[in-house]
């Protein structure tokens, strides 16, 4: 919500690429947190790998170069 990026202390963009996934992918030093909201079945999952989190943290880079403020 865009409304509450300052409580998050947090600049955000929107991009459609994201829009009904139905899931939060956040980059943390060499990790990667997926979580699904799954009204059912919630999971999430924290990877630890430099390569997978440097891949997806280039993408993100260019997804947010792109996507709309």
């Amino acid at each position: 919500d865009k409304a509450r990026e300052k409580e998050l202390l947090r600049e955000m963009r929107f991009s459609d690429v994201f829009k009904d996934l139905g899931i939060e992918i956040n980059i943390f030093d060499e990790k990667l947190a997926i979580v699904a909201f799954d009204k059912k079945e919630p999971m999430g999952m924290i990877l630890k790998n430099k390569i997978i989190s440097d891949a997806f943290r280039k993408i993100f880079k260019h997804l947010w170069s792109i996507a709309k403020r």
